[in-house]
């Protein structure tokens, strides 16, 4: 992964987390639990992807 793969995962996972705030924004008036059930999966998974994408950067510029 050179670095220009590695910020435009790091744009994705930004537009990700964004998305998921207007979303939840969106949800926020149906209630706070139906909004969290719809952020944390969401965050969760964007979050994971990114670490995924970190490890995988990094191990390719270590060797």
């Amino acid at each position: 992964m050179n670095r220009i793969e590695f910020r435009v995962s790091v744009a994705i996972f930004v537009l990700i987390s964004l998305f998921s705030l207007l979303l939840a924004e969106e949800y926020l008036q149906f209630g706070l639990i139906r909004c969290l059930f719809i952020l944390v999966p969401v965050q969760f998974f964007a979050t994971l992807f990114f670490v995924f994408l970190l490890v995988s950067y990094s191990e390719e510029s270590g060797h």
